[in-house]
């Protein structure tokens, strides 16, 4: 009886030697059950949800968003503002149905950075393809 000879496992060198080097990517996805392909350089995009998360309908109302968008205000937007690489966009998805109350509140503030953009729901898989 011969044993058989178990293939060794290829070292991380000899891994990254087969890889080819990715300059471009492709990002596909559905838009109204029709699919989407885009291709270009790479980006990166953070995609973050304001009150789109189903947990609880008080996120529709002006005093929980006022409240929201103070703790994004005075923290979140402070930490992408202070990471080193800039290369990035920032999209905040809010619910459509609150995009007055949104839109009030952000004309308290000072502008937002061009790479950190509140957007509606109904415009996010739209925005990430631009």
């Amino acid at each position: 009886m011969s044993k058989s000879k178990k293939a060794k496992p290829k070292s991380n060198k000899q891994k990254n030697k087969l890889r080819k080097p990715v300059n471009k990517i492709v990002i596909r996805w559905k838009i109204n059950n029709k699919k989407r392909y885009i291709s270009g350089t790479k980006r990166i995009i953070i995609g973050m949800s304001f009150n789109t998360q189903p947990f609880n309908d008080k996120r529709f109302t002006e005093e929980w968003i006022k409240q929201r968008m103070a703790i994004f205000m005075n923290y979140t937007l402070q930490s992408l503002k202070a990471q080193i690489n800039q290369n990035f966009i920032a999209l905040i998805k809010y619910h459509d149905k609150t995009k007055s109350i949104i839109e009030n509140l952000l004309s308290k503030y000072e502008p937002l950075p061009n790479n950190i953009q509140f957007i509606s729901q109904n415009e996010y898989e739209y925005k990430i393809i631009e």
